[in-house]
């Protein structure tokens, strides 16, 4: 029973390592702002989550079961009581790597996160200089023509055809 609950931690490390790559490759789509990349990447991503949730399921039943013959233990201590021999060693091991690599996806998404919110503010910006620069004129206006007052105070979206 502790072999497929350490097989399933391998193939959830796996799946992690594929979500850091991934990560990495978002990071460099936000930085270009590479929208199609971007697209790709979350769809992939999403994919790779429902993936492990389905191991992390898999996982769980294992786990259950392995505990019904010690009710009183959490999984945390009945990996610690699992004796080296029966695989005790290796299931800690496989349980530090997926915390460790959980922790750095964590990181890359915060750093994710600070670049998404960079670009949001950056067509924010954007989108105020089109749309309340009243000091520009989008057509053309003879310097001795006398200034419309009316239309140069209006936004570029709020004109009229």
């Amino acid at each position: 029973m502790v072999e497929f609950i350490i097989q399933s931690l391998e193939k959830m490390i796996i799946t992690q390592k594929q979500l850091i790559s991934l990560s990495e490759r978002k990071k460099m789509a936000l930085i270009q702002r590479d929208m199609s990349e971007l697209n790709v990447i979350v769809g992939e991503e999403a994919r790779l989550v429902n993936l492990f949730g389905e191991l992390e399921n898999q996982r769980l039943e294992q786990a259950e079961q392995l505990l019904q013959a010690h009710p009183s233990l959490t999984f945390g201590q009945l990996a610690h009581a699992v004796p080296d021999e029966s695989g005790g060693k290796k299931l800690r091991s496989r349980i530090d790597t997926l915390k460790e690599l959980m922790v750095e996806l964590q990181e890359k998404n915060k750093v994710n996160e600070l670049l998404l919110k960079d670009s949001l503010n950056f067509v924010q910006h954007m989108i105020d200089q089109v749309a309340y620069s009243g000091q520009r004129h989008f057509n053309y206006q003879s310097p001795l023509s006398p200034q419309k007052t009316q239309a140069g105070s209006r936004a570029f979206f709020d004109t009229k055809a």
